[in-house]
């Protein structure tokens, strides 16, 4: 290979190197003109490809000096560095656009003179001009969309009664709302640390069997497309529900999404209305337990002898087997009338699930939680169906008898 094509191949080489760099390139002479600059170069500063073919100077100094906010400070420094090559520089460009650019400078090596044997690894090599570096350092401009989205999604993470914890597919801490700081009564030290491993140990201290939470925990990490649902019992008595479904981005699965909900109150008063329950299947009156927008909760056995349904079939359906007649009152009355004065009563007429009537003398009365609070409605119901027939015939004897 002649020395020619020696210098061709490390010209080639050169070019390539300089037009892989992030960074735009231009290398000048000692007197200012220009040797060679990459493609990044004149990317960034919008170097006209007619001015970039031309090569000319004075014309790509025009164009670059129209862009700036303070040119005259742009050419005094650079002028300055001309004068003393052995000066390494650093300042930072100002746009008029509001771009910000970088500008880096090194200075010649100890010892090397301008036009003299350079110190490098190419023997004989010159000391010549400056290269000029420059990265754009432009902070990003305001999205207002973007912001508004972003503002949206975290006043409704901050708003929601659940605790809310999103974790990447390491398991690591992504994000979190104040609601599950809260619940899980997590120190600021904590918090303000990020550490993950900090916050699993004070959340495992607080659970009644932490190997099985963190069992779960693997599993899911195991199978990521994975939903689960489950309870969690404190120390303390309090209960948590858990909830954790995949964090998708573009249909990939990037992360994990864990809700908490107290139920606490929720499990003490469904513990409490089945003790109760087991109570009432030693009543002899029909036991009825409604929420307060009138779906039942519970009933008992006599109940199911006197409406001619089991408690299975109606969990959870409306209370609308009392199909009322004449006067008597519906079941919304006899709630509105529980909440207005405490309790209700009257009769109430209703029809069987195989068509036949009958009527009850009915009391309504509140069930209250721990804090007084009414959370559920209680229904007592007498059968009067064959007194009332009794009466009514004896009514009628005496009517006949006078």
């Amino acid at each position: 290979m002649t020395s020619e094509d020696e210098l061709e191949r490390l010209r080639a080489i050169l070019r390539a190197t300089l037009d892989a760099t992030a960074d735009g390139i231009l290398v000048v002479d000692e007197n200012g003109k220009i040797v060679t600059w990459n493609r990044r170069f004149v990317e960034m500063w919008r170097i006209p490809e007619k001015i970039v073919r031309s090569h000319d100077a004075a014309e790509a100094l025009a164009f670059v000096l129209d862009q700036l906010r303070e040119p005259a400070r742009f050419v005094t420094r650079t002028m300055e560095l001309y004068a003393d090559p052995r000066e390494e520089s650093y300042d930072v460009l100002a746009f008029k656009d509001g771009r910000v650019f970088e500008r880096y400078s090194p200075g010649l090596g100890p010892g090397v003179e301008p036009g003299g044997p350079a110190a490098s690894l190419t023997p004989g090599a010159k000391g010549f001009g400056r290269v000029w570096s420059y990265r754009d350092i432009t902070p990003p401009r305001p999205d207002p969309e973007r912001e508004r989205s972003v503002s949206l999604l975290h006043a409704t993470l901050e708003s929601t009664a659940d605790g809310l914890l999103v974790v990447d597919t390491e398991g690591r801490i992504v994000s979190f709302n104040r609601r599950f700081v809260e619940m899980w009564r997590i120190p600021e030290s904590i918090v303000a640390s990020r550490d993950d491993n900090q916050a699993l140990a004070f959340v495992l201290d607080q659970l009644k069997d932490p190997e099985r939470f963190l069992r779960k925990v693997r599993e899911l990490y195991d199978h990521p497309e994975s939903q689960s649902y489950d309870w969690l019992e404190f120390k303390d008595g309090r209960i948590f529900e858990r909830y954790s479904q995949p964090q998708r981005v573009t249909g990939s699965v990037v992360g994990r999404v864990w809700s908490f909900r107290d139920v606490t109150d929720r499990a003490r008063m469904e513990g409490i209305l089945r003790r109760q329950a087991r109570t009432f299947d030693h009543i002899f009156d029909a036991i009825v337990v409604t929420d307060l927008a009138g779906r039942i909760l519970d009933w008992n056995a006599s109940a199911e002898k006197m409406f001619g349904c089991s408690k299975e079939t109606m969990l959870s359906k409306p209370w609308d087997l009392l199909r009322l007649s004449g006067d008597a009152a519906g079941t919304r009355s006899m709630l509105e009338g529980m909440r207005r004065t405490g309790r209700w009563s009257g009769l109430a007429c209703f029809r069987r699930t195989d068509g036949t009537e009958g009527c009850c003398e009915t009391v309504v009365v509140p069930h209250s939680d721990e804090y007084g609070r009414t959370v559920a409605a209680i229904f007592i119901h007498r059968d009067a169906t064959e007194r009332l027939r009794l009466e009514e015939r004896l009514a009628s004897l005496e009517g006949e008898k006078s």
